[in-house]
Parts: C-alpha cells; sequence; structure tokens
C-alpha cells in the first residue's frame, strides 16, 4: 500500500519501477469508538527523481474480541515540498459522542506538492457511512 513509481524521465530504466519504503515515518490513531477506528500512516519510499510521500486511511472495524481492516484510502503527494497530513475536523459539544447517532468522525487530508515556485494543496474531507470511508461533497 506504500509503494510508489519511480518517476522521471521515460528513457530512464528506472522510471515506472516500483519503490519499497524502508518503514513508515507516522502511525496515528485519529479517533477511535467502540466498533469503529480510523489510524493514518505514512511514509516516504526513496525515489530518486522527487520526494514522495504515501499516505493511507484505515478504517478499522471491531468484530468481537478482534480489530479488522474494513476500508482503506491511498494518498500521495511528490515534490520538493511533498507531504499528506490528515486531521481529526469534526467537533462535539457537551454531552456529544463522535461515533453516536448523527456524530460521525470527520476527517481531512491534505496533500501537498510541489515546491521550488509552484507548491500547492489539495484537500478533502471523509466520513465514516455503513463500514465505508466516504468523501463529502459540498452541500
Amino acid at each position: 500500500m506504500f509503494t510508489m513509481p519511480e518517476l522521471g524521465q521515460s528513457e530512464d530504466p528506472r522510471t515506472g519501477k516500483p519503490v519499497v519504503p524502508a518503514r513508515l515515518d507516522l502511525c496515528s490513531a485519529l479517533w477511535a469508538g467502540e466498533s469503529e477506528a480510523l489510524v493514518f500512516a505514512t511514509a516516504k519510499p526513496n525515489t530518486e527523481a522527487t520526494n514522495s510521500v504515501v499516505g493511507v486511511l484505515f478504517l478499522l472495524s471491531r468484530t468481537k474480541d478482534h480489530w479488522t481492516i474494513a476500508d482503506t484510502l491511498r494518498f500521495t503527494a511528490t515534490g520538493k515540498d511533498a507531504n499528506v497530513t490528515a486531521e481529526l475536523t469534526a467537533g462535539a459539544g457537551a454531552g456529544y459522542r463522535l461515533g453516536t447517532a448523527g456524530m460521525r468522525p470527520i476527517i481531512t487530508i491534505r496533500e501537498s506538492h510541489g515546491g521550488r515556485g509552484y507548491g500547492y494543496q489539495l484537500s478533502a474531507s471523509f466520513a465514516v457511512d455503513a463500514k465505508k470511508l466516504k468523501r463529502l461533497e459540498l452541500e
């Protein structure tokens, strides 16, 4: 899930070859309820043509006494300032608990691409809907 193809010129024989990261750089639980949890992990494959970052958002589901992966979303960023981040962006007032009816956790993912005069960011928010990660759209 954290493999990235080598980027570069078409004549370079390494271009397109998968690059596997040596380790995860970050793994954190963003939210956990009684039967579901959201975990985000990133890795930096050692690509030669440019920096690369791969982020994966995991939806975990608890069944009896163990957790399983119910769904995943994968994000990539490339360039000098490449980065992928995730943040729990839903808030709940007093007396409310995320994960209860009508109070679903919302995670916002940000991809930072480029650098050296041409950097840009993309972001999107996701929620849990029927054991799946669903992208939220503006209404």
